[in-house]
């Protein structure tokens, strides 16, 4: 992906790999060895109106986050929960969007206090609050939201 860092197609495809292949704990570690963070970052901030590479990025990064604070806190170094959130509020219509990036701040914020105090400063609480009355009929989303505001509060 480094080497076509400015095609669109290129980094949609490797976002979606990462995200196929961030699974298991073995997995996860090489990705993180080969820079797989940065690398995710930067291509949803090279490309922030591409919805895909959005929801591919909030996908791998939900789950290299998940139970991991090493990998939670080098994903806020990296200003990856500034994109998470600013993505959200420039897609508020874009359901799967929501849905990954509440999942990704939801693992982010679990046990990391400072990941969870940068997410409630950024506005993401009252984002994540109006989900359920955003999208009534996304069950799965509303599940995710009420978990996350749960850690949030």
């Amino acid at each position: 992906m480094n080497n076509f860092s400015s095609n669109v197609n290129i980094q949609s495809s490797g976002c979606g790999i990462l995200w196929n292949n961030s699974f298991d704990e073995v997995s996860i570690k090489l990705i993180v060895e080969m820079k797989a963070i940065e690398i995710i970052i930067q291509a949803m901030k090279t490309f922030e109106s591409h919805q895909n590479i959005q929801k591919k990025g909030c996908g791998s990064l939900w789950n290299i986050g998940v139970n991991n604070y090493e990998y939670q806190t080098k994903i806020r170094e990296l200003k990856g929960i500034e994109i998470v959130v600013q993505i959200m509020k420039k897609f508020p219509e874009n359901e799967e969007i929501q849905y990954f990036g509440c999942g990704t701040l939801w693992v982010l914020s679990f046990n990391n206090e400072e990941n969870k105090n940068l997410i409630k400063n950024l506005g993401a609480f009252e984002l994540i609050k109006n989900l359920e009355t955003n999208f009534p009929n996304y069950q799965e989303l509303h599940k995710l939201a009420n978990n996350s505001l749960k850690i949030l509060k």
